[in-house]
């Protein structure tokens, strides 16, 4: 399969699965950025890490220097794109949340459990990374 049939049949999963249009028109209109997170799901970079007995969830993309946060129901990710770019309307999304979208929508990631006494430390181990 091609590249632009690849990213039209991932656009159909998720406008099935009800994924707002605006949104995916985001995805769209930055075929670079979305191709990097297809990439990153290709690559299971896309670690999903739920704490038990709580059911906590925090996503992760391993990008290119290291690993970053991702709250895809919020739109926010710990990169540097984010803040730079983002938060400065500069650009609509990071392939980190675009990879993490997709990622959930097709089921190809990497699900990690741990205990709920993990959940701090790892959060912290993650926030340094972006300090």
């Amino acid at each position: 399969m091609d590249r632009a049939s690849e990213l039209k049949e991932v656009c159909r999963k998720l406008r099935d699965k009800g994924f707002p249009e605006d949104i995916l028109n985001a995805m769209l209109s930055d075929e670079d950025r979305f191709s990097r997170a297809l990439e990153a799901v290709k690559k299971r970079k896309v670690k999903k890490y739920v704490f038990k007995p709580s059911g906590r969830v925090i996503w992760i993309v391993v990008g290119k220097k290291r690993e970053y946060i991702v709250l895809p129901k919020v739109s926010f990710c710990s990169c540097d794109d984010y803040y730079y770019r983002i938060m400065n309307d500069e650009a609509s999304l990071c392939y980190h949340l675009i990879a993490c979208w997709i990622a959930e929508t097709t089921g190809e990631f990497d699900l990690i459990e741990e205990e709920d006494s993990l959940y701090d430390f790892l959060l912290e181990d993650w926030k340094k990374q972006t300090s």
